[in-house]
């Protein structure tokens, strides 16, 4: 019963409790209709997009291992 409560145990229980296939959530088009989207003023979409748009997030987006194919520190 220790086994269980160990590391590799929940691992094991995770793994196998995995689902093999992807499931893809289905929703109806009434549905899609329904979800609430901010409605922005002009001012307002230019701070959310300011929000993103500076060097810092660019700099770390650019140094990112996905990004770049390599490790950090490379």
């Amino acid at each position: 019963m220790r086994w269980l409560n160990s590391t590799p145990g929940v691992l094991a229980a995770l793994i196998s409790a995995a689902p093999k296939k992807l499931v893809y959530p289905q929703m109806p088009l009434k549905g899609q209709r329904s979800i609430p989207l901010p409605d922005l003023t002009g001012e307002q979409a230019a701070r959310l997009a300011g929000a993103f748009d500076v060097a810092v997030a660019r700099r770390e987006l650019a140094a990112e291992p996905a990004i770049t194919g390599r490790r950090y520190g490379e």
